[in-house]
């Protein structure tokens, strides 16, 4: 009796190992199924981005072949009224890395071998072409995060009979760039203090939104301007991981976008030689031409 009593106890637990025992043999194949499922997927994916990459390629490409000319003779006209004539030259590559050439020289000088002060009034020459190549006269522009106001500036004087709406959340910022656009007497700028978008509500629509700053409302800072004006033209930098991600996911929302890198390195001495020390590159978006459906 002991016996038979103890095997109708342990019956239970015969099943139950039993039943483990199928569940694992099952574990194999769901892993087996899970995984390949996973590796499609992945490769999806991988394709997708192969794509993505070849299709900014591209539109790399024609960007470079088209503004670099235009650029720099532009960019030339700034620099040589701004130095009196001294640098007359500006020669923007199709990598749209910089050299500048003096009055009384036959050779330009690349970024890595010219002064601290020639070398920002270089760049300054061709973010003044750039904006006038980029802005009409009659522009609306909505500068947004316009910091101390260097790109306000530049935008108000390219377009003389345009609008410029300059908005900055930081209250010495704001100071500074107040300054800064009546040294310049750029009297067709409004200084908007306050966060965007909830700052920019009340703005008229603009033709063209610089954000040089979003404080991570990006996307709702482009809604605001779409909902405004659908055919704006929207101007971003990046030079965070996480700003470069959240820009090119914006950037897929519209039927034309371009992505331009561009890097700049400085010269330091070690011992009798000199190094060239990269600069973080800086990625510029360009988009418009309205949001796909």
């Amino acid at each position: 009796m002991l016996k038979s009593e103890l095997l109708d106890a342990l019956r239970p637990a015969f099943a139950q190992i039993s039943a483990m025992k199928i569940m694992y043999s099952e574990i194999p194949a769901h892993t087996k199924e899970v995984t390949k499922a996973l590796s499609e997927e992945l490769k999806a994916e991988c394709a997708a981005l192969d794509m993505a990459i070849e299709t900014l390629k591209a539109a790399d490409t024609e960007m470079q072949l088209r503004f670099s000319p235009e650029l720099s003779r532009l960019a030339s006209e700034y620099m040589a009224e701004m130095t009196g004539g001294r640098w007359n030259g500006v020669t923007l590559n199709r990598d749209f890395t910089a050299a500048a050439k003096a009055e009384d020289g036959a050779v330009a000088h690349e970024a890595e071998y010219l002064s601290l002060g020639t070398l920002d009034l270089m760049y300054l020459a061709v973010r003044l072409a750039v904006c006038e190549l980029a802005l009409p006269e009659g522009a609306v522009v909505w500068d947004v995060g316009a910091g101390t106001g260097s790109v306000t500036v530049e935008m108000a004087l390219s377009a003389p009979r345009g609008q410029v709406y300059a908005i900055e959340q930081k209250p010495a910022a704001v100071e500074t760039l107040r300054a800064n656009v009546g040294l310049f007497h750029t009297d067709n700028v409004t200084v908007v203090p306050g966060t965007a978008p909830e700052a920019c509500c009340e703005l008229p629509a603009p033709t063209h939104a610089f954000l040089g700053g979003t404080s991570g409302n990006l996307q709702e800072i482009v809604d605001v301007i779409l909902a405004k004006n659908p055919e704006a033209r929207i101007v971003a930098t990046a030079v965070t991981m996480e700003s470069i991600a959240a820009l090119t996911a914006c950037a897929a929302r519209f039927r034309r976008a371009e992505i331009v890198t561009l890097s700049v390195a400085r010269a330091r001495p070690v011992g009798h030689y000199h190094l060239l020390a990269a600069q973080n590159p800086v990625y510029v978006f360009t988009m418009d031409g309205g949001v796909t459906e």
